[in-house]
């Protein structure tokens, strides 16, 4: 007897809020162990507050790089999950769908991208009114869309993935 195959119908984030935060925080205390023991254990014959004043330094250093990086918030790109299906050629739609949540009109690239090849299947660039939608529906078996916010953020946007045959609906990031 063969075991069912597994499917992930999971509709909510791979990573919640909370796992990302525990994270942050054991990536620091990681960077804060790395730097301070090496500093402490290098150089015993300096004063406590000389040492602490080594380590501020330091994490000032590792804070400015971290700095450096785009916060998610800030970033105007939303991505679905890939989806598989292994349902006939007619229903292999797939529909990629932005509303526009903000109270100016957005102008959303929505995406296609065929995953099994990394290429985009196809885009459209739509300007969406405030409390309005758009959406591309193409027809591929492994997807994945990606809604580009070309005069906003990420947050002025929901979008969407909805594998058309059994309405299954995958939130983007």
């Amino acid at each position: 007897m063969t075991p069912e195959p597994v499917v992930n119908e999971r509709k909510e984030p791979i990573m919640s809020r909370t796992r990302i935060r525990g994270w942050r925080f054991l990536v620091t205390t990681v960077a804060l162990v790395v730097i301070a023991v090496p500093v402490l254990t290098a150089q015993t014959s300096k004063s406590i507050p000389d040492l602490l004043g080594q380590i501020i330094t330091q994490l000032q250093s590792l804070q400015q790089s971290l700095d450096g990086l785009t916060q998610v918030s800030e970033s105007n790109v939303r991505v679905t999950p890939a989806v598989f299906t292994n349902e006939s050629p007619q229903d292999l739609a797939f529909t990629c769908e932005a509303m526009n949540t903000s109270s100016d009109s957005r102008t959303v690239k929505i995406e296609v991208i065929n995953v099994r090849n990394g290429t985009v299947a196809y885009e459209h660039t739509f300007s969406v009114p405030p409390l309005n939608f758009a959406a591309v529906t193409y027809n591929v078996d492994f997807v994945s869309c990606r809604f580009t916010v070309e005069n906003g953020t990420r947050s002025d946007i929901r979008a969407g993935l909805e594998r058309d045959y059994d309405e299954q609906y995958y939130l983007a990031e």
